[in-house]
């Protein structure tokens, strides 16, 4: 029997023209990066485009607040108002963008120069800048961040190779290293009030309290890297390169390598690949799970209390609502019942006639 789609449960969907490079959903704004440079944001409660920016290059990250977005280019950060579209400021970074966050109404960018020779990243900055664009601050160090979790007024990092563990930046401060569970650098990370947890490259998951960095607790769930990490009500949810998904401290397992995980009204959504075919696994607290089929491949998801967001490889933008979900899944599944049924009807029926 043929899968159900994905794109049926979603109560819209939109395109934003590229492969989506990044998305989110900040308070009531579905905001998505596309890697031809343009940045769209939609009203999460119908669908409407609010505004549309556009930068050379791709859309590495971006931050929402007060009616002005940041988002970090091939080597720049921007400042866009989205009530005119208009370019408000933009300054030159050590390399590429990365990641950039507002705390405490400052603007904190990484930035990472790769090394075509090398095949590998040689060097990463880490700057704060005033909501005018002025350059407050800089920290240098060899390695790539892979994460950035705000604390404290500052950023937690979690770093590749050669030192991978953490890396501590606050204001006015020099940046301190710490280690983490493993030794393997960094590959995703999610964090929370106090808490941050980092999936390792060796299929580790260290979780650190933000303020004393004291490791709080090391899981292995797998020995295939942690290709994406999120909360959840019970802690955690891992995804791994081997097609493993730990949830809820049970290990389930799928046949691909999983793009992205999300924590969604406290299911488990996951997006796997192979052989370029993609599905989608819903897991409930139930352990039921769900299997979707989808187009194309999504690496980008994020999901908050309006909803549940997506970008696939096309450039589509999905939208999902709880409610939404349910009622289509419980008609979806009342159709397959009353299919079934009709075939039974049509078998006895052709009985009776021979």
């Amino acid at each position: 029997m043929a899968k159900r789609s994905l794109s049926n449960l979603a109560s819209f969907i939109r395109d934003i023209g590229s492969s989506c490079s990044a998305v989110r959903i900040i308070d009531d704004v579905l905001i998505a990066g596309s890697k031809n440079g343009k940045l769209n944001g939609w009203s999460t409660s119908t669908g409407e485009l609010l505004w549309s920016v556009e930068i050379d290059g791709i859309i590495a990250d971006f931050d929402f607040d007060n009616d002005t977005i940041y988002t970090t280019g091939p080597n720049k950060l921007f400042a866009f108002s989205t009530n005119t579209g208009e370019m408000l400021w933009r300054e030159k970074l050590e390399g590429g963008g990365d990641f950039v966050r507002i705390i405490d109404e400052e603007i904190w960018v990484t930035s990472s120069v790769y090394n075509i020779e090398l095949l590998d990243f040689i060097e990463a900055t880490t700057q704060r800048f005033s909501r005018n664009g002025k350059l407050l601050e800089k920290w240098t160090f060899v390695e790539r961040p892979w994460f950035l979790g705000a604390t404290q007024g500052g950023v937690l990092l979690g770093l590749g190779r050669p030192r991978c563990g953490g890396i501590r930046i606050l204001p006015g401060e020099m940046s301190m290293h710490f280690l983490l569970s493993s030794n393997q650098p960094v590959t995703s990370g999610t964090d929370s009030a106090d808490r941050i947890h980092f999936g390792h490259s060796d299929g580790t998951v260290s979780t650190i309290d933000c303020k004393s960095l004291k490791i709080l607790d090391t899981a292995h769930p797998s020995n295939s890297l942690a290709t994406s990490i999120t909360n959840s009500e019970n802690g955690w949810i891992s995804g791994h390169e081997d097609g493993t998904i730990y949830f809820d401290e049970i290990e389930f397992h799928v046949d691909g390598v999983i793009d992205s995980i999300a924590n969604f009204a406290g299911n488990c959504w996951a997006s796997f690949s192979k052989n370029s075919k993609t599905d989608f696994v819903i897991i409930d607290s139930a352990q039921n799970q769900t299997f979707l089929a989808h187009e194309n491949r999504v690496r980008f998801v994020h999901s908050a209390s309006k909803g549940l967001a997506l970008g696939d490889e096309s450039g589509k933008i999905l939208f999902f609502e709880i409610e939404v979900v349910e009622r289509r899944l419980v008609e979806s599944n009342n159709s397959e019942v009353d299919e079934k049924k009709r075939r039974l009807l049509k078998d006895r029926l052709r009985q009776l006639r021979s």
